[in-house]
């Protein structure tokens, strides 16, 4: 029998609170019948889920991960490394344990020891649930949720989020966020009321134009308090690159990726217009896994424009060519 046939075998086949038992041999006698000869391997039994006595064993075995029962005379103990429920029985994948002996043949049913008492270790008749500061494996719980914030789904796209409408009606999955992260004055000082990158420092205007120009004034290069960006399609390549080597690549060779900038609305013959390409000035970012990083010190083509964008060390634009 083979390993996989003896999965499919139901322990309850063969009478109530049986279990099959599988054993193995690399030595054989060819002059009996090829009867296998010790030594014997034992690597895993089946468990019905009810004992003989009509007991519900199914929680039991589903923790257990230790098995002594009595095997030719002998104790044995036998560790789990692997669990498979079936329909009416647990299979256990047990580490290989030697022995020399088998229990007496039967005729028609092989290998029988009757009356042996399966010890099942741990024994618990209910679900366990430790300390929360002290978890099992599989058996801690999830993390708060916070009472307005949603989880945002960028891993599809960087710009719109695959759940906005969700998040627009408010029946987005809520976000894994302690509520004291929007409460607590050392958590939303850096994140919200201002850091040292928004060039804000201690200063504080109610004339709004005052304030922002001093912010703007102070802060590091690029690095404004809110970005919007707009996407266009080009490729990436190192800044000591030939511009026309650049431009002369193929399309089939070229490795296209999205590409972003900060869009500024611009007024345009006293309409107001956001770009939909970057200008002298812009700054560049390109994707990072699902967030967006500068493209510092870089050249990037854009196959709309056939332009080539050469960014400085703050990936702000420095020519167009």
């Amino acid at each position: 029998m083979t390993i996989e046939e003896f999965k499919e075998t139901d322990p309850n086949t063969f009478g109530t609170g049986n279990i099959n038992l599988l054993f193995s041999s690399s030595v054989v006698d060819p002059g009996i019948d090829n009867t296998a000869l010790p030594p014997y391997v034992i690597q895993g039994l089946s468990v019905p889920f009810k004992s003989q006595q009509g007991t519900d064993l199914r929680e039991v075995l589903r923790q257990v991960d230790e098995v002594r029962f009595t095997f030719a005379s002998s104790n044995v103990n036998c560790k789990i490394i692997g669990k498979q429920k079936r329909t009416n029985y647990y299979y256990y994948q047990v580490e290989d344990l030697v022995v020399n002996t088998l229990p007496t043949e039967q005729p028609g049913l092989g290998f029988v020891q009757t009356d042996t008492d399966l010890v099942l270790l741990p024994f618990s008749a209910t679900n366990f649930y430790n300390s929360d500061y002290n978890p099992l494996m599989n058996n801690s719980e999830g993390s708060k949720v916070n009472a307005v914030a949603f989880r945002v789904d960028r891993f599809s796209s960087q710009t719109i989020p695959t759940n906005l409408q969700s998040i627009i009606t408010q029946t987005a999955t809520p976000a894994e966020i302690q509520n004291c992260s929007y409460t607590k004055l050392g958590i939303i000082s850096g994140k919200y009321l201002g850091s040292k990158t928004t060039g804000a420092g201690s200063s504080y205007s109610l004339n709004k134009e005052e304030q922002t120009a001093y912010i703007t004034a102070n802060q590091i290069t690029g690095n404004n308090p809110a970005l919007s960006f707009k996407q266009f399609e080009g490729s990436v390549h190192r800044s000591d690159a030939s511009t026309a080597a650049i431009k002369a690549i193929s399309q089939s060779d070229r490795e296209v990726v999205p590409i972003y900038f900060n869009a500024e609305t611009i007024s345009s013959g006293g309409a107001f217009l956001v770009p939909n390409f970057p200008s002298s000035g812009s700054f560049i970012y390109v994707e990072d896994g699902n967030r967006l990083i500068k493209a510092v010190d870089t050249k990037v083509y854009s196959i709309d424009r056939d332009e080539v964008y050469t960014s400085d060390e703050n990936a702000g634009i420095t020519t167009i060519e």
